[in-house]
């Protein structure tokens, strides 16, 4: 007679820590053989690992297979009473013993984890990378008026009235249901007030970015020799961003303020294509009815 499936289970997840023992004491003709004809048992694992980590343990992005199967064996040796009899929450609680959820954002930054900011804005959810340097918490935040969203972003010890660098997300609501409003007219608006303050040493170059989301964009870099918000102290260079979205329109903004000059910047393309990677993926997702805080919807 067949055994119930949850002792055929046991059974397999018994072998399973026999395969683990092979594979850490016998090296990598082990390893190898489990690439090559993997075992449902190291499937179930590796299911248990993907589906949990950030949640029920955070091992670094690092992590090789081998330390997790460490892991897992050091705990089944010290708990000899399980005769190798494993189930889900015994394999979660040897990963958490080695892998805590204690450490703080910024340290798991510092441990590979890349930072991602989402958040309701008007109708939709707008995702951006945190790029590393800044902080993780915006310095300004409102709800202005037309109405309109602004979130400002500024590298550690510095503030929103004394910056090098400000990443600003914004949001104007229901601008998209105007159909001669393009992204690119959107960014030429903004861009238009930079050219009224510093006409003799205004630029803009454009650079294609493609679609986000399926959603129609518009990019370009945009600069002030001589920047009037700082007396002239500084140029003042920014990568804008225009998303159309569903209803409203978006901007991604990273601007940048460096030495003064005269004459227009000359504007370094391919750092500006850096940063907008450092910011990605860049991301516009629908709200869904009773989902909170951190939106898994459209972070996964």
């Amino acid at each position: 007679m067949p055994l119930p499936t949850e002792f055929t289970l046991l059974a397999r997840r018994s072998r399973f820590v026999a395969v683990i023992f092979c594979a850490l004491f016998l090296g990598l003709p082990c390893m190898r053989s489990l690439a090559e004809n993997p075992t449902q048992e190291f499937q179930w694992f590796m299911n248990l690992v993907k589906e949990n980590n950030g949640k029920a343990f955070c091992a670094p992005p690092t992590t090789t297979i081998r330390e997790l199967l460490n892991a897992f064996t050091a705990f089944s040796k010290a708990h000899p009473e399980l005769n190798g009899q494993v189930n889900d929450e015994q394999t979660l609680r040897a990963l958490a013993e080695r892998y805590p959820c204690t450490t703080s954002l910024q340290s798991r930054r510092e441990n590979g984890y890349s930072l991602t900011s989402v958040s309701p804005i008007f109708s939709q959810l707008l995702s951006t990378a945190i790029p590393k340097g800044f902080q993780i918490h915006p310095s300004y935040e409102a709800m202005l008026a037309g109405p309109r969203y602004m979130r400002e972003s500024v590298p550690e010890g510095e503030n929103e009235n004394r910056w090098t660098q400000m990443i600003t997300i914004t949001g104007a609501k229901d601008l998209a249901a105007n159909p001669q409003l393009t992204p690119q007219r959107f960014v030429e608006s903004i861009a238009n007030g930079y050219q009224k303050r510093c006409p003799d040493s205004f630029s803009i170059v454009g650079v294609p970015v493609g679609q986000i989301s399926g959603l129609e964009t518009f990019s370009a870099i945009v600069s002030c020799g001589m920047s009037p918000l700082t007396g002239g102290r500084t140029s003042e260079a920014a990568m804008i961003l225009a998303i159309r979205g569903a209803r409203d329109y978006y901007t991604v903004q990273w601007a940048e303020r460096s030495a003064p000059s005269a004459t227009p910047l000359a504007i370094d393309s391919a750092k500006w294509i850096q940063r907008f990677h450092a910011l990605s993926p860049i991301k516009v997702c629908p709200i869904i009815p009773g989902e909170s805080a951190p939106y898994p919807s459209c972070v996964n």
